[in-house]
């Protein structure tokens, strides 16, 4: 009776750890999201640049608005964010829905407008791709940053359906 009591325990305290585990890898990623040059740069430009619809959200690009941009470099380092992101998702020490939630918007904002990427000359979004009747929208380079998108947008997808649900 003790050592099934014991293992019990233990079982409940590595499943407590291991929540714990993921819940300080996704706040580290929220730290580096807030302080990383690179993605404040980028996401500063691209909030200068948007143009957007009455609710707000951002539909377009006009690069014309400001002359300074960010240089490819910060905008690799952007999308290499969500890859190494990516990764974590995949392996299970991340949690989609709340990667999801914190980190996607712009992630996916800058694959839907190609005014956002025009100097990315190695990206393609999928729908890009597609256009080119490649077979593998994930082939090329930067399919990790690709993958993350597609799960992102299937992701906001379920979670708008869970609200319409409630």
């Amino acid at each position: 009776m003790a050592t099934c009591f014991a293992a019990f325990y233990g079982i409940k305290e590595y499943s407590i750890h291991k929540v714990e585990e993921k819940i300080k890898l996704l706040g580290e990623y929220n730290q580096r999201y807030s302080t990383d040059k690179n993605i404040k740069t980028v996401v500063s430009w691209m909030l200068k640049i948007a143009i957007l619809n009455e609710k707000g959200d951002i539909v377009g690009a006009n690069p014309d608005k400001t002359t300074h941009k960010p240089g490819i470099y910060e905008k690799e380092m952007f999308m290499r964010f969500f890859e190494e992101l990516y990764l974590h998702i995949k392996n299970g020490s991340v949690e989609k829905r709340q990667a999801c939630l914190l980190f996607s918007y712009y992630a996916i904002k800058f694959d839907e407008i190609e005014n956002f990427r025009l100097d990315i000359s190695d990206y393609k979004s999928k729908d890009e791709l597609m256009n080119e009747e490649l077979k593998d929208p994930f082939s090329k380079y930067w399919a990790s940053y690709r993958m993350f998108i597609e799960d992102m947008r299937n992701e906001w997808e379920k979670y708008a359906d869970e609200l319409k649900i409630k």
